[in-house]
């Protein structure tokens, strides 16, 4: 099987969408899931590191798939991930909301690319298969 989305990611803060500062690939092929950022995180977003979950439609649930150093004002990253582990946590390619990235020192600024989001406005969602 070889699925993929392309889902954009905009800076939140305290709850408010700000803007666009990215996307997302997510891959399925054989027995990975691969997950390509491109990132361009905001001047003054001063964390040293951030978190990346997925999480799943109706579940506040979330699954680490790893964590990054936001450095770099554009910052691209891949993340690989067993389709095994994935599916073990409760988690399939198919069912993935979105992707949320956040950091415990810096309150307030967190980004997210959110699959319903995107189907609301119409543009946002690829699906290429």
């Amino acid at each position: 099987m070889n699925n993929r989305k392309l889902l954009y990611i905009y800076y939140y803060v305290n709850g408010r969408k700000v803007r666009n500062v990215g996307f997302v690939e997510c891959k399925e092929k054989d027995t990975t899931c691969k997950f390509n950022l491109t990132l361009k995180i905001p001047k003054g977003y001063l964390a040293e590191f951030v978190n990346i979950y997925l999480y799943r439609y109706g579940s506040k649930k979330g699954y680490k798939i790893g964590s990054l150093n936001p450095v770099v004002e554009n910052s691209m990253y891949t993340i690989k991930v067993d389709k095994n582990e994935l599916e073990q946590n409760g988690f399939s390619m198919e069912e993935i909301a979105g992707i949320y990235i956040f950091s415990n020192e810096y309150e307030g600024g967190e980004f997210r690319a959110d699959m319903e989001e995107g189907k609301r406005a119409g543009y946002q969602v690829r699906y290429v298969g």
